[in-house]
């Protein structure tokens, strides 16, 4: 027969007792937890097989470069330990070519309407037209060309001086001005050259384009070359590009130079040209959407006093059919969960409210521009992507 002890030792024990009981409690919550939620946690999105990726992007003065170091940020967290590095190039058709060296592993910033000349080896990707002297790359068809989705648009700018600095010089005040004049359209292998001819011809009654008459240089040594007084100067620089960058802005107000408006009859005569040039080349099936777009060029932008109404087109990742599936999944993944994000928006477009989205991929691939995603399809891993949140039309997955 046990004895109980006093009241106070009894109430030591139960104390004692309490204590213990709770302090293995506090051991055992956060092992029952941690067990819990590796039970639970999702499944990690796919890795890519690259040790190494390669975003090729244009030059540092191009506001496609501060987009893609904020897209190396991102593609490094989704894949781990690869290594994922910008390169700098001429721009958008430098970007294509150089995924052939790159064919698992490289991804190009590139305006979408310019893969379809390489995919088909038309205009500047032409191997039948006379080599450029100023290209370090000899024209050719690029084959395999996938798309993985649009990014933003690009818009048409086209800048002259505000006053004539030569009496020989006209004062530009209508794009149709332009006609036989020189004109400044950006580097050998930049994939502005293709949206300036098809611009080119609409205003000049379907005439070609003179390269004779064209500077292809620098962003910087345009505007040098339209503050010129002697042989080399031109009367416009024309580029086709995301968004202002502070140098550009200071370029246009240092050199007393000012933004044309294009007309709407402008756009819609140069997707009649568009579709005069390309239906042959999608048999006719898919060429009566409009690529070309309306775009508008906001006063906050170049710090203008009004709007400047343009053209623009779409711009988007481009890989080759070969490229590393888990790559291009993650890609794709980013494309549809930054359409909130300021991420790499902010990047690019500064602190404008007007542009802190993305393009709005499901828009683009079913109605918006779907003839872009039929010349260049999508790549068949972006397409199990999107299928989980919207049906992808047939053409995007020829």
């Amino acid at each position: 027969m046990s004895v109980a002890g006093p009241p106070r030792e009894r109430s030591r024990r139960r104390f004692v007792a309490v204590v213990v009981v709770l302090a293995i409690f506090a051991v055992a919550l956060p092992v029952v937890w941690w067990l819990a939620t590796v039970q639970q946690k999702p499944s990690q999105p796919s890795r890519s097989g690259c040790s190494e990726v390669h975003i090729f992007t244009g030059n540092k003065q191009s506001p496609y470069w501060p987009f893609a170091t904020a897209l190396q940020r991102q593609l490094s967290d989704h894949l781990g330990k690869t290594t994922v590095l910008p390169r700098e190039t001429q721009g958008g058709a430098e970007n294509l070519y150089d995924l052939e060296g790159y064919a698992r592993c490289g991804v190009a910033i590139a305006k979408l309407n310019v893969a379809v000349d390489a995919a088909y080896g038309v205009n500047q990707f032409s191997s039948d037209s006379a080599e450029d002297a100023s290209s370090s790359i000899p024209p050719h068809q690029i084959k395999g060309l996938r798309t993985i989705g649009p990014v933003f648009d690009d818009l048409m700018q086209i800048v002259v001086r505000d006053k004539p600095n030569r009496p020989d010089r006209p004062h530009i005040t209508d794009v149709h001005q332009l006609c036989g004049r020189p004109l400044g359209t950006g580097l050998a292998l930049s994939g502005s050259i293709q949206l300036t001819q098809v611009f080119y011809r609409e205003i000049c009654k379907d005439q070609e384009l003179d390269l004779r008459k064209v500077k292809k240089d620098t962003l910087k040594n345009g505007f040098k070359y339209l503050n010129s007084t002697g042989p080399d100067f031109v009367d416009a620089v024309i580029w086709v590009n995301a968004s202002p960058t502070a140098d550009i802005q200071n370029e246009i107000r240092d050199n007393g130079a000012r933004l044309l408006p294009v007309p709407a009859s402008v756009r819609s005569a140069m997707n009649d040209n568009w579709r005069q040039i390309y239906q042959d080349q999608g048999s006719n099936k898919f060429a009566g959407q409009n690529v070309i777009l309306p775009g508008m060029i906001y006063k906050e932008d170049y710090g203008l006093k009004q709007d400047i109404a343009t053209v623009g087109v779409p711009n988007g990742l481009v890989v080759l059919n070969s490229a590393d599936p888990g790559l291009v999944a993650e890609l794709a993944r980013i494309l549809l969960a930054d359409q909130d994000s300021t991420t790499p928006l902010a990047s690019l477009w500064g602190e404008n409210p007007r542009h802190r989205t993305l393009a709005d991929v499901e828009s683009y691939v079913t109605s918006q521009v779907p003839s872009l995603f039929c010349y260049v399809p999508l790549h068949p891993e972006a397409i199990k992507v999107y299928q989980a949140k919207f049906h992808v039309p047939t053409c995007g997955r020829s």
